[in-house]
């Protein structure tokens, strides 16, 4: 969204961001162009890809599914296993990450800690 922003308020471009604006789009909706929307998944190294004609999910543990969802909406026929959709499938993932951020503490390691109006996050200390 921040590229959005960027050129709808015009500001100062700025290097290296990812994704691509939308304001070409919202300026004219009848001109817009199909592109890949990258979808992270809770599960690190999981997420999806979609775009008018396809669905790929890519699994943490190196499943995959992909769907054409022009021909199949309900996502019924899992076209993964074919190799002749091998190139939709590589053309999909480049929208992914090629590195994901690194982990981080779980919520459930840690303890709210609120003092006057302000709070933090602290490590719970093990027993």
């Amino acid at each position: 969204m921040y590229p959005t922003f960027i050129e709808l308020c015009n500001l100062p471009k700025v290097n290296n961001l990812e994704g691509l604006s939308l304001a070409s789009s919202l300026k004219k909706p009848s001109g817009k162009t199909d592109r890949n929307v990258f979808l992270p998944s809770n599960e690190k190294g999981s997420y999806a890809v979609i775009n008018t004609n396809w669905r790929y999910i890519k699994y943490f543990d190196g499943g995959e599914e992909l769907y054409n969802v022009k021909e199949d909406p309900n996502e019924w026929y899992n076209l993964a296993g074919d190799e002749k959709y091998r190139p939709v499938m590589e053309e999909m993932k480049k929208s992914a990450p090629k590195v994901f951020a690194p982990e981080v503490t779980p919520k459930n390691e840690l303890k709210l800690v609120i003092e006057g109006d302000s709070f933090h996050w602290e490590r719970k200390t093990k027993k």
